[in-house]
């Protein structure tokens, strides 16, 4: 029986995040539980000795499944998919990548139709090419951050590890952020946004999160946090910092890569949710890879209109 997610749960739930091979952002375990709210509540069950998780979407009456998730990562077998669809009331099954589709297109073809999540493609980067911006396309780039240390000269400024002690400072800056721009419309993400980004600074050591944070003369200006999605990926969940100060942005993105193990070869920055100006930042750093999130509906069900 599907129970809601709760941080208690993390624990529990671990063992079946170590090893799995998903590259898209939703499949980090620290993800799932800060951005569970009512209005997208997430619900999960073990079966068969996988991990079924499933979500309500504002609005919509029809729960929609994640891909199962196996403590020892077995590729589900398309077959294994129409059977836990068919099983949960012919449910839609969102966030598959692109990859899994591809490789077992003409077997998926059979159960489902497919179309791809727009807006919800993954940008994945390298972790050094952040950490270092080497070479000509990154000139604007080391431009900026070169810019704010020259800015910052005559000034204290502190670059620090954040952890759980530290994240009332993060608060901080969040609220003022909220506050620079009072043109933005109060959308339900937006909203549920800043929900997620408190409910993990509250909880930040419990699920194991890393990040950084910023201060200049002594002020929190900026921060950053991510959380581990596979063994060699980490997925920078949050940055937020003031807009005014010219190359902060492109400073906290190089010491946030900076700061991350050496055994995060990647680091995934998430999807521009179809906004042309998200994806342009994001296009902006030059991504090794794009990863697709795709759509599966089952056959069983009326074609989905694209």
């Amino acid at each position: 029986m599907f129970k809601r997610l709760q941080l208690t749960d993390y624990d529990t739930l671990k063992p079946f995040f170590l090893n799995h091979r998903y590259p898209l952002c939703q499949y980090s375990l620290s993800s799932l539980i800060f951005w569970n709210n009512d209005d997208f509540p997430v619900f999960w069950e073990i079966s068969g000795g996988n991990l079924l998780i499933k979500e309500l979407a504002s609005g919509k009456p029809e729960a929609r499944l994640y891909m199962p998730v196996s403590p020892s990562y077995a590729e589900p077998e398309p077959e294994y998919l129409t059977e836990i669809s068919q099983a949960n009331g012919k449910s839609d099954i969102y966030y598959v990548p692109g990859a899994y589709y591809s490789s077992h297109e003409e077997d998926l073809r059979e159960y489902f139709y497919s179309s791809t999540y727009h807006g919800y493609s993954d940008y994945v980067y390298g972790r050094e090419d952040m950490a270092e911006l080497k070479g000509h396309r990154y000139s604007k780039k080391r431009n900026l951050t070169a810019q704010f240390h020259r800015n910052m000269a005559d000034r204290a400024y502190e670059i620090s590890p954040l952890s759980g002690a530290k994240t009332g400072d993060c608060l901080t800056v969040l609220e003022k952020w909220h506050g620079y721009d009072d043109s933005r419309e109060n959308s339900i993400l937006l909203r549920d946004e800043r929900k997620a980004i408190i409910f993990a600074l509250e909880h930040f050591d419990e699920l194991e999160m890393r990040g950084i944070i910023i201060k200049i003369d002594g002020e929190p200006v900026g921060f950053a946090a991510g959380s581990r999605l596979s063994s060699d990926t980490f997925v920078l969940n949050f940055e937020k910092a003031a807009p005014h100060i010219k190359g902060l942005y492109q400073v906290i993105d190089q010491e946030m890569a900076r700061s991350l193990p050496e055994q995060y070869l990647k680091i995934n920055k998430e999807s521009d949710l179809g906004k042309e100006g998200l994806k342009k930042a994001k296009e902006s750093y030059f991504p090794s890879e794009i990863v697709e999130s795709r759509i599966l509906r089952p056959k069983s069900k009326p074609e989905p209109e694209i």
